[in-house]
């Protein structure tokens, strides 16, 4: 779906999605396909706008999955930078799990220790295995 979205934001004009896929006379089989010989895809640009947009959506655990996909299947070329930027919303449940177990009245920093749970949960998700 982003990749459709991106093409739609895009390209002008198409009149179908074989259109979309459609470059220089060369139709691809996926919208991925096509926003990458488009040179769409140049940087993490897409999977940043991708996380952010999950934020607002979904829950730090969908989130955390959506992170795991990416980082598995989509080659990117520095997953670290994507980690650094959202990894206080891919542990916020960890850390309100915190909070209220210390009271709420008790501030909190999201921590280390936080982080590395949240990477454990990560590494737990199944990628294509049996």
């Amino acid at each position: 779906m982003y990749f459709l979205r991106l093409l739609l934001h895009n390209v002008r004009g198409p009149i179908s999605f074989a259109d979309l896929k459609t470059v220089d006379d060369i139709t691809y089989s996926t919208f991925e396909e096509s926003c990458r010989a488009r040179n769409l895809l140049v940087d993490d640009l897409q999977w940043e706008l991708t996380m952010e947009e999950a934020v607002s959506t979904v829950t730090a655990n969908e989130l955390r999955e959506l992170f795991a996909i990416v980082i598995v299947f989509c080659m990117l070329p520095n997953p670290v930078d994507l980690w650094e930027r959202f990894k206080n919303d891919m542990t916020y449940d960890i850390h309100r799990q915190m909070q209220l177990q210390f009271g709420s009245d008790t501030p909190i920093n999201f921590s280390n220790s936080m982080y590395n749970e949240c990477l454990l949960r990560i590494q737990t998700y199944p990628m294509g295995e049996d």
